[in-house]
């Protein structure tokens, strides 16, 4: 395995481990819909549960927070696949809300996904113009992604606050 992908996956393994841990430092049981339920790395199946992490802020619009999913393989350029829809992340930014959370302040949560839209391909007319209708997580010309609704489980999640 390469380097990245090394740290990738170690990354993952630390953020599960962060997942487990709640706001007091106590362990927070699973929900029973997790209890048995796999974190997916490598497909964005119906009902599959992923990782999703905060991206740079060059990837989302202003004011907003762009996630993606850990899936392998990634992009040719290092990117991610696969991203969050502008709906549910909207949905979480409500959830966040709601328990008080700042949304730019979560750094991973888990997901179920619900659908997957795609593959949508990045024109060199709309590359590095910033987040746009056409292209709106800023990717590179030529770049395959998908967009990913989910079913967003808040009680999984890591975040600078925790």
């Amino acid at each position: 395995m390469s380097a990245d992908v090394n740290a990738q996956l170690l990354f993952v393994y630390h953020t599960l481990l962060v997942i487990t841990i709640s706001c007091k430092g106590q362990l927070t049981p699973l929900t029973p819909d997790l209890r048995s339920a796999r974190l997916s790395y490598l497909s964005a199946d119906v009902n599959a549960r992923l990782l999703f992490v905060s991206q740079p802020a060059r990837h989302a619009t202003p004011g907003s927070a762009a996630f993606c999913a850990l899936l392998l393989p990634a992009l040719p350029s290092g990117a991610p696949s696969h991203w969050l829809s502008p709906e549910s992340t909207q949905t979480l930014r409500q959830e966040c809300s709601e328990t008080g959370l700042d949304l730019l302040s979560l750094k991973s949560v888990v997901g179920r996904v619900v659908a997957v839209v795609g593959p949508a391909v990045v024109s060199p007319a709309d590359a590095g113009r910033g987040p746009t209708e056409a292209n709106p997580y800023n990717l590179g010309a030529g770049e395959v992604y998908y967009v990913v609704h989910a079913e967003m489980v808040l009680s999984h999640c890591w975040a600078d606050e925790l």
